[in-house]
């Protein structure tokens, strides 16, 4: 009896950690989603006879014709694309198939560690299914966070070309500079943008491929203001200007909603580990209180709610602290 109730428990746990695990790479897509259909939209608009078979990176097309027959047929299975896209924005250059073989093999061992100690296929699959999908998440959570870097340093990289451009330097110019002297993400980034206009890409197309790899608002504003000057004409320079004051502007602002909300974020995570912290504590003091909710089957009923109000209330109070600037 006591070891079906460790059972229970630990398959409770792993169901929970899954929905957290989950809920977490839900919650970093969500606020980027809007900006990444922002973008698509974008570039739907601005458009101008696009042929998708060029609208790729040098770098991805160097690397993907080195590939193997094999390899290539690998990378053309459904959903590798988008694979390959959250690998390119995560500012990594290797095959998606390589990820999907790393998650496969790493939800393996973890499944042959599992069975080792229970033979339930439920709890092994659970477990294969939480380490499948952790390198995956690691990878989004370096994608956001280069992003985020990105948009702190996109100011700064305005603010040097409107001096290069006022000093006489052309606009192609300024990207080498940045390039140059501003460290990563964002020089390599404007760095690539750089030599696909070298090689002699169409100044529309270079700038798709920069904003399909940084999908980010404010780069949006720059690059529309740099293709609208192009047809039309105007003060690039006072208009990369203004942009930058109003980057910084909503960056300000974006730093001080996310200290605003932090408070009630973490409290969220606080509510969701004290239920498993005071259950921890009661079976090590006083072990027969807690096994009746074990042994009677109103017990698993409460288990089941209890868990399932907890994901509901994280989830709300997640959309409560969400504020889109």
């Amino acid at each position: 009896m006591q070891n079906d109730i460790s059972l229970i428990f630990f398959v409770l746990i792993f169901l929970f950690v899954f929905v957290i695990v989950g809920l977490l790479f839900f919650t970093n897509f969500s606020e980027t989603k809007t900006e990444d259909k922002r973008v698509r939209h974008h570039l739907t608009n601005i458009k101008n006879e696009f042929r998708p078979e060029i609208n790729i990176s040098l770098i991805r097309q160097k690397y993907l014709k080195s590939l193997s027959p094999f390899e290539q047929a690998m990378e053309k299975l459904p959903g590798m694309m988008k694979l390959e896209l959250l690998i390119e924005q995560a500012g990594k250059f290797f095959p998606a198939y390589k990820l999907v073989l790393t998650c496969f093999n790493l939800g393996i061992i973890g499944g042959l560690a599992t069975w080792t100690y229970t033979r339930q296929i439920t709890v092994i699959i659970a477990v294969f299914i939480i380490i499948f999908w952790i390198p995956i998440f690691l990878l989004t959570m370096v994608r956001e966070q280069r992003l985020t870097k990105f948009e702190e340093q996109l100011p700064d990289a305005l603010e040097i070309m409107v001096r290069a451009m006022r000093s006489g330097h052309r606009f192609t110019e300024t990207l080498n500079l940045i390039a140059r002297d501003l460290p990563d993400p964002i020089s390599s980034e404007f760095g690539i943008t750089f030599d696909e206009l070298s090689y002699g890409i169409d100044t529309r197309v270079a700038f798709q491929n920069l904003l399909s790899r940084v999908p980010s608002v404010s780069l949006m504003a720059m690059v529309t203001s740099v293709l609208v000057q192009k047809e039309s004409g105007g003060n690039l320079t006072e208009i990369l200007q203004n942009i930058s004051t109003v980057i910084r502007s909503r960056f300000k602002f974006q730093r001080k909603v996310k200290t605003l909300t932090a408070e009630s974020k973490s409290s969220v995570w606080v509510l969701a580990i004290l239920p498993f912290g005071i259950f921890a504590m009661l079976k090590i003091t006083t072990p027969e209180y807690v096994d009746v909710l074990f042994t009677d089957p109103n017990g698993i009923k409460m288990i089941a709610v209890g868990l399932g109000l907890m994901v509901v209330g994280i989830i709300w109070i997640q959309k409560l602290t969400q504020i889109r600037v």
